[in-house]
């Protein structure tokens, strides 16, 4: 069995997971057992990850939405009376779920009429280099050029696969240091203004 195979049956399997999970989360009345299923399905969005060599990503998945989101949902939770019993069906539960199977098959139809391309089909060496191999920089008329490299040694660089989290982390605290932050303090609002709401309901 070869490796390809293997990461292939494995994507199919997380993503039949993480529909099926994603299905249950929707439909549970039970709303502990739903934030549960919640983060089975970020967990699984994290295999997905992996399995893309987005390392990073995976890690970042993990630790915030399954360590950090999901145990406020389930901080959130212990908030509501009716937790068995859950909250009634909302009467838009039909035209969601009609938006929600026409953007699926949507999707769909787009996955299948474009041309995706993989790494089989790159036959340059020095780009193949520079994505999961060794390579080094050149300058040529102005230009920086990537040579494929045999060996890592002074001078040579990992491919973008192999040592991405160093050049994403040095991204978010140098080129977009000011978004991260932003986005750290919506987030930071959305938590207050949340417990706010739900204190006052309890006042009620």
């Amino acid at each position: 069995m070869s490796g390809n195979f293997f990461i292939d049956i494995t994507f199919w399997v997380v993503s039949f997971l993480i529909i099926l999970g994603s299905f249950y989360v929707v439909t549970a009345r039970n709303i502990f057992r739903g934030a549960i299923g919640l983060s089975f399905v970020f967990i699984c969005v994290a295999i997905i990850f992996f399995l893309l060599n987005a390392e990073f990503l995976g890690v970042v998945q993990i630790l915030v939405y399954v360590g950090a989101v999901s145990v406020l949902i389930a901080f959130a939770v212990m908030f509501i009376k009716d937790v068995v019993d859950g909250s009634k069906y909302s009467k838009y539960r039909l035209l969601s779920a009609f938006l929600c199977s026409f953007l699926f098959f949507v999707l769909i139809f787009i996955s299948q009429v474009t041309e995706w391309n993989s790494m089989d089909s790159i036959e340059n060496e020095d780009a193949l280099a520079g994505l999961e191999g060794f390579y080094f920089e050149e300058s040529e008329s102005g230009s920086i050029l990537i040579k494929k490299a045999e060996v890592l040694s002074d001078g040579v660089n990992k491919g973008v696969f192999i040592n991405s989290t160093l050049s994403i982390g040095s991204s978010l605290i140098s080129n977009f240091l000011i978004p991260l932050q932003v986005i750290g303090f919506i987030l930071i609002s959305a938590l207050i203004g949340s417990l706010t709401i739900i204190r006052q309901r309890r006042k009620q």
